[in-house]
């Protein structure tokens, strides 16, 4: 019987890893809050965080077309 053993991972690409995850589960947790943010959070806002916020979001979108549309800018189609 034969058995094959692969090569061990060095420490520089775990550690290249590990941030690359953390990194894009930092980007999926901010999406999933701006996704879920009511109006009385944006009115805290201040004018200019309001302009950074809703630039590029279409008018009147709606929770659901939120949700809706999001795999598709994940796919990254100009739909959003």
């Amino acid at each position: 019987m034969t058995t094959t053993t692969g090569t061990k991972r060095s420490v520089g690409y775990w550690i290249i890893a590990v941030f690359a995850l953390v990194w894009n589960l930092i980007g999926v947790a901010m999406w999933y809050i701006q996704m879920n943010m009511s109006s009385e959070q944006l009115a805290l806002m201040t004018e200019p965080q309001q302009q950074v916020y809703t630039k590029g979001r279409r008018a009147g979108s709606t929770w659901r077309s939120r949700w809706r549309c999001s795999p598709a800018c994940w796919a990254g189609w100009d739909c959003c």
